[in-house]
């Protein structure tokens, strides 16, 4: 798209359909780079599946990309303040893959939603 603003890390969107590394760990003891690796590979791809010609609540690749910045942006901030709360407390619990994963397809699909919803053409 013409004018489109890309920020650098934005996820080139003709590779929406890559899957998320299976390299990364089943639970992490803190919000670390993989962790971060891992919610910035889930966001694109969740988000990526929006942008699909065929996919009847489609996006555009520049509302993909503001919700990709703001999606990764809000999920690492927070867990990494609901970490350092747990840390406060002496309450740990490890950050969970799977619990996680299922939390951010959920948060895409709301914030899809949402979008659509404010541009007036919820589904």
């Amino acid at each position: 798209e013409a004018g489109v603003s890309v920020a650098p890390g934005d996820p080139v969107w003709e590779g929406w359909s890559r899957p998320v590394s299976t390299h990364y760990p089943e639970v992490w003891d803190a919000p670390d780079d993989s962790f971060e690796g891992f919610v910035t590979e889930t966001v694109q791809y969740r988000i990526g599946k929006y942008v699909q010609h065929d996919h009847p609540t489609k996006i555009t690749d520049a509302d993909a990309r503001a919700l990709n910045r703001k999606i990764l942006r809000e999920v690492v901030e927070k867990e990494k303040h609901a970490f350092a709360e747990r840390t406060v407390q002496h309450a740990y619990r490890p950050i969970e893959r799977r619990k996680l994963e299922g939390n951010i397809r959920e948060f895409v699909r709301l914030s899809i939603r949402r979008l659509h919803a404010q541009q007036g053409s919820a589904p």
